[in-house]
């Protein structure tokens, strides 16, 4: 029989905004992880949802923490999610997201080593998605691989964190999307602040969840749309990390250069989604206030 340090203590942080049945759905996919219940916390961050999510969180799942944060901003929520934890191991998944029994599981099976800080996995549709519009960053969807690995970056959509880790690091509120504004990047910027203090993040593949992609987002106009959004925040994570400002622009004008090549020779929404996303950090970063290049 297991004790209970084989079971750390997680908090599982759900943040929502009037999606009151794809979040009854995502929860009741948690409730059925192969995880002892005495040792699971899930918190509902919601953005102030008028559809009636506080009432069928309340029904349906009266041990589900349900907390009201009002300004706006995925990055805020998730912060909160945070700080308003008690499992040494803190969970993100979105509403819109169902998680398979042994996620939990799968995820927690890497942080013995002290090195591993987050742990995330695979993003799948959960249903098929046409192939002329599979666009993995405009669709919320992580696929690299079958193998077990250290990565960059991981998306929040899946994603396992030491508590400890806010000890120093939070998402930043000026990138992540902001209600109807597709902004992304803060699950990138939070990563690469953990590596820099040296540590190290790992992509499990069998640690899965699905997402229940919305029909509006299966059209060009919307994942154009997000191309936009996401190189704007692309160039603002540019400007935070990157100490020479002539970098930044020799970086995005020559790989805008080079996907215009791959543009026209594929003829794919894939290849134009990310000939727009770097036009469109390019076209930010030159029409920012702070774009002026000095020591090269």
């Amino acid at each position: 029989m297991a004790t209970k340090t084989a079971f750390p203590l997680v908090s599982i942080v759900v943040c929502t905004y009037n999606r009151k049945k794809r979040l009854e759905e995502c929860l009741r996919s948690i409730l059925k992880l192969e995880y002892p219940r005495s040792r699971l916390e899930i918190i509902v961050i919601d953005g102030g949802s008028v559809d009636g999510t506080d009432i069928m969180v309340k029904r349906f799942f009266p041990e589900v923490r349900f907390i009201v944060e009002r300004a706006p901003g995925v990055a805020i929520a998730r912060n909160l999610g945070a700080l308003r934890a008690s499992g040494t191991i803190i969970v993100y998944t979105d509403d819109d997201c169902l998680v398979d029994k042994k996620w939990l599981k799968e995820l927690l099976a890497h942080f013995s080593s002290e090195s591993v800080i987050a742990v995330g996995g695979s993003v799948l549709p959960a249903s098929p998605i046409p192939k002329e519009l599979f666009v993995e960053e405009a669709l919320g969807l992580l696929d690299i691989g079958s193998e077990i690995r250290t990565v960059e970056a991981l998306l929040t959509s899946n994603f396992a964190v030491r508590q400890t880790a806010f000890d120093s690091a939070r998402f930043e509120t000026k990138l992540g999307r902001r209600g109807s504004l597709l902004f992304g990047g803060e699950d990138t910027d939070f990563c690469r602040n953990l590596r820099q203090q040296g540590y190290r993040l790992i992509y499990n593949p069998y640690a899965r969840v699905y997402h229940q992609i919305s029909p509006e987002r299966l059209h060009v106009v919307y994942i154009l749309k997000h191309a936009i959004f996401t190189g704007i925040s692309y160039q603002q994570h540019l400007k935070k990390w990157e100490k020479s400002r002539f970098n930044i622009l020799i970086k995005l004008s020559g790989a805008a250069v080079g996907q215009i090549r791959l543009s026209f020779a594929r003829r794919s929404i894939k290849e134009l989604y990310h000939f727009v996303f770097l036009s469109s950090a390019l076209i930010a970063y030159m029409l920012s206030s702070d774009r002026i290049i000095t020591n090269p």
